[in-house]
């Protein structure tokens, strides 16, 4: 294997994953550099029916969405998935699924007084 050859396969790994990092231009060759920019150019979007969508895609907490591969930023800037009403959207779920969040856990704590109170108020035998 030559000197360079583990980095050009971790190099062309990481575009195959849709992770176009570039650990050492000097060793690419032209061929290699031609198929890392074909892998991390996708030429079509993100389809839910083949793979999730946290494998390219992660939501932050302001509803921006943010792509983790190449897939996941050609699908978010030809869609415009971060355009102002969607996340706003995203935003607003994201505060309604904390709320209902919170309103569970008062519930069980409501329940956990309740039993608890019970038990207290039961005679003690000796």
């Amino acid at each position: 294997m030559p000197k360079y050859g583990k980095t050009i396969a971790i190099l062309l790994l990481n575009a195959l994953s849709g992770y176009a990092e570039v650990l050492s231009w000097n060793v690419l060759t032209k061929k290699s550099l031609i198929s890392l920019l074909v892998v991390a150019h996708p030429k079509h979007p993100w389809n839910p029916r083949v793979d999730p969508a946290t494998l390219h895609f992660i939501e932050a907490e302001d509803g921006l969405l943010y792509p983790l591969t190449a897939t996941g930023r050609l699908t978010v800037e030809r869609l415009r998935l971060n355009r102002p009403q969607l996340v706003n959207n995203r935003r607003q779920r994201a505060e309604r699924a904390k709320e209902l969040m919170l309103l569970q856990r008062a519930n069980e704590m409501v329940l956990l007084l309740e039993n608890t109170n019970r038990e207290m108020s039961l005679p003690k035998f000796a």
